[in-house]
């Protein structure tokens, strides 16, 4: 008699430690998930609205108007961060992009599926915005190769992405992707 009495004792108090858990968990979740909507007042300036151009799901297209591509970029974190999800036939990549108010500048880090990382970091420059990066050559580590991304808002529906390098300090550049971002309806 005692044996099943502890038993339903313990099974009682397992179940009221797991719900409580599962209530807190859930709370919190509710907690992050209302971060999300709710603009932060530390993130409210215009700077920080600069990169909401890119906010959306979208179609990216090749230069042939060929589908490379979809990607969502929603903000998160009380819309202090933009988070890219990028997926293709080839790889998958995740993008996290910051206005860093003490330095002025914006910051993405960008990690894939191919086990690629990249930070760049730049701002608004004739109305789009342009990241950067220098990295070593693959065949001459000796060599800087200067990396540039640019997002141009074409109108509320298409957003062109350019990435070119340049191995000589920007002098002459070579385009490696011309895309065009066009928003999915529905």
């Amino acid at each position: 008699m005692v044996k099943p009495l502890l038993a339903m004792l313990f099974m009682y108090l397992i179940h009221d430690v797991v719900f409580e858990q599962v209530e807190r968990a859930s709370l919190r979740m509710k907690v992050v998930q209302s971060a999300d909507t709710t603009r932060s007042k530390e993130c409210s300036s215009s700077e920080h609205r600069q990169f909401d151009f890119w906010i959306g799901d979208w179609d990216v297209l090749d230069e042939k108007g060929l589908l490379s591509g979809t990607n969502t970029v929603t903000p998160i974190l009380g819309g202090c961060v933009l988070k890219e999800s990028w997926k293709s036939d080839t790889e998958i990549g995740e993008s996290f992009n910051i206005y860093d108010t003490p330095t002025r500048q914006w910051h993405q880090t960008w990690v894939d599926s191919k086990g690629r990382e990249w930070v760049t970091a730049g701002g608004i420059r004739s109305g789009a915005m342009v990241l950067t990066r220098t990295s070593p050559g693959k065949t001459n580590p000796k060599e800087t190769i200067l990396h540039r991304w640019t997002w141009t808002k074409v109108d509320a529906n298409n957003v062109r992405q350019l990435y070119d390098a340049s191995k000589d300090d920007g002098k002459t550049w070579q385009v490696f992707f011309d895309g065009r971002y066009r928003r999915k309806s529905g």
